[in-house]
């Protein structure tokens, strides 16, 4: 990485001033800094999707995640109730 860096450098010190080299990598510094804080602040909203085994009763849903759409076009369903899984049907609105 610090080759990299190092590389750049040479070949920017041809091009540009190095008053705007460093503005430019403290700006992507910047951007990745604040691109960690907002990962490190809303990670704890994710949650890892429940799974139907492979076991499940229907065969649409084994190892599909739950929710996952099942059943046919005529009577359409998602995989509910883990971790032996149901195709259990959609309620249409009428």
């Amino acid at each position: 990485m610090l080759e990299k860096l190092q590389k750049m450098a040479e070949e920017a010190a041809t091009r540009v001033s190095r008053r705007r080299f460093l503005g430019r990598v403290g700006r992507g510094a910047l951007a990745a800094a604040a691109a960690m804080g907002g990962l490190l602040a809303l990670g704890g909203d994710a949650h890892a999707a429940q799974m139907c085994d492979a076991t499940s009763q229907a065969l649409q849903c084994r190892n599909q995640p739950v929710g996952t759409l099942c059943g046919t076009r005529d009577r359409p369903g998602r995989c509910s109730r883990p971790p032996s899984c149901r195709c259990v049907a959609i309620k249409r609105k009428r």
